[in-house]
């Protein structure tokens, strides 16, 4: 059964005439239009939430094993995985933000009940993904020693983990992609159920599989940085196949059924996906372009600095963890409202989301301002990298607000289709703000890793600013 905004109790909306103002009246007190109160709206925007935060919980402990696995192997070892995957991280986002189309396209689908039309955008949605990830998984495995150089591979050591480890992630990539568009396309009808389940089960083979190959143990060899990427990569098969069998079943959510992939691609549907998606694949692109800049900016501090780095950017997942949760919400509910015409529940469901996310946020300030040393010692004990690192937790916890409100605004807005503003706002944070302040606090300033960590907390919070701006213009929901 579709998961619709209009479902169950909420069908009374439809006899609602409230107006569909879009001036945000009060953030603290909402006002519930006729057949909606506020545990009506918690219990849905929780209902979505707890599985996509499993999920994704799972993933960041997942990427946090690896990193402390590999630590055990040593510092360059660390240095070679993080710098390797943000790299690998900047090729992915050619195909998830595609697939931010294939998300709102089809939850504005549910929400205007054209239920049939689903698997149409489901097949289309598959066929971008595959000519993104062909070329990309190609071109990952024949550059990826030139890469790493690019983004400044602070020795020759890391070099060499890293080139291992980006060749045995690109031979992952296709099925990797294909799974993300099964998520996405599951995310728009408003369940996250199903894609928790596959990828829970993708993660947890990731990470008995690190434990197995990067230091040896039931008799196989201990191959390092080597084992860590087949693992991720045997995770990776292991989620699409059992997407798969979620997806085809008789009666799945999607209504698709093996035989319409080999349907004719329609035009119109790859232009509509494109014309979310492109916008969207720019923004990301651009973002992890702006973040391997800044990378590069800080490998130049030398090995157990950036060894530092990483360990904190690792950490600051926990950020990502809920944050990515709660866009996946506001993206699922603000398309489903739009495309029932209902631009006063986009709203409201938005507020009601980026509440809880704050709430969130206040616990994640207390934790890497307090328990950051502890965390830091997890990933490795050299006293340098645990005092290194210290401050740059406490500047991470200073700028957990912004980031709240960031994902959930940034996700309302891109289910309403307005990828473009999204894009252009993190463009100019994360482009161009982000490199600029690091290169002039370390290079000019003299602040070391601090300094770089400083720019990242601004910039930040300059993109949550822009958002906001954005959002409370009402722009975004009239695309």
């Amino acid at each position: 059964m579709f998961c619709c905004v209009l479902a169950d109790k909420e069908d009374v909306l439809q006899q609602s005439c409230m107006s569909h103002n879009l001036e945000i009246r009060s953030f603290f007190y909402p006002e519930y239009p006729n057949g909606l109160n506020r545990d009506l709206v918690y219990k849905r925007i929780i209902k979505l939430f707890i599985p996509a935060a499993v999920e994704y919980a799972l993933l960041q402990v997942t990427t946090m094993f690896d990193q402390i696995q590999v630590g055990g192997v040593g510092k360059e070892a660390l240095a070679a995985v993080g710098l390797a995957s943000q790299i690998s991280g900047l090729l992915i986002t050619l195909f998830i933000a595609i697939n931010i189309g294939l998300t709102a396209n089809i939850a504005k689908t549910v929400g205007a009940g054209y239920i049939d039309k689903i698997s149409d955008y489901v097949r289309n949605g598959l066929f971008l993904s595959l000519c993104f990830a062909l070329p990309v998984s190609f071109l990952g495995f024949i550059f990826a020693k030139p890469l790493l150089i690019i983004f400044n591979a602070p020795d020759p050591i890391t070099l060499r983990y890293g080139t291992e480890y980006i060749k045995v992630l690109m031979i992952g990539f296709i099925p990797l992609a294909l799974t993300t568009s099964f998520t996405a396309s599951l995310r728009g009808v408003g369940n996250t159920r199903l894609p928790m389940i596959y990828n829970l089960t993708s993660n947890i083979l990731n990470i008995i599989l690190n434990w197995v190959l990067i230091g040896g143990k039931l008799g196989m060899p201990a191959l390092g940085v080597l084992g860590a990427g087949i693992a991720t990569v045997c995770g990776h098969f292991a989620g699409f196949f059992l997407a798969c069998l979620f997806c085809f079943k008789k009666n799945n959510l999607l209504k698709l059924k093996f035989s319409a992939l080999f349907g004719k691609l329609d035009i119109l549907y790859l232009k509509q996906l494109l014309n979310i998606g492109f916008p969207a694949m720019l923004e990301r692109s651009i973002s992890k372009l702006g973040i391997a800049v800044f990378t590069a900016i800080v490998a130049s501090l030398g090995t157990s600095l950036y060894a530092t780095h990483v360990i904190c950017l690792n950490i600051q997942l926990l950020t990502g963890m809920s944050g990515q949760a709660f866009s996946v919400v506001s993206t699922t509910l603000a398309g489903q409202s739009i495309g029932s015409k209902r631009t006063d529940l986009a709203v409201l469901y938005t507020n009601c989301t980026a509440k809880l996310s704050l709430i969130i946020a206040i616990v994640l300030m207390g934790i890497y301002f307090f328990g950051g040393p502890s965390l830091i010692s997890l990933y490795n004990s050299d006293r340098a990298i645990i005092e290194y690192g210290a401050i740059p937790l406490k500047i991470v916890a200073m700028m957990q607000p912004f980031a709240a409100f960031q994902y959930v605004l940034a996700g309302a807005m891109r289910g309403a289709g307005d990828t473009k503003s999204v894009a252009l706002c993190y463009t100019f944070a994360q482009l161009v703000c982000r490199p600029l302040f690091a290169f002039l606090a370390i290079n000019y300033l003299g602040l070391g890793l601090n300094g770089a960590w400083l720019s990242l907390a601004i910039s930040e919070s300059l993109c949550a600013v822009l958002l906001m701006s954005r959002y409370n213009s009402g722009k975004w929901a009239k695309i």
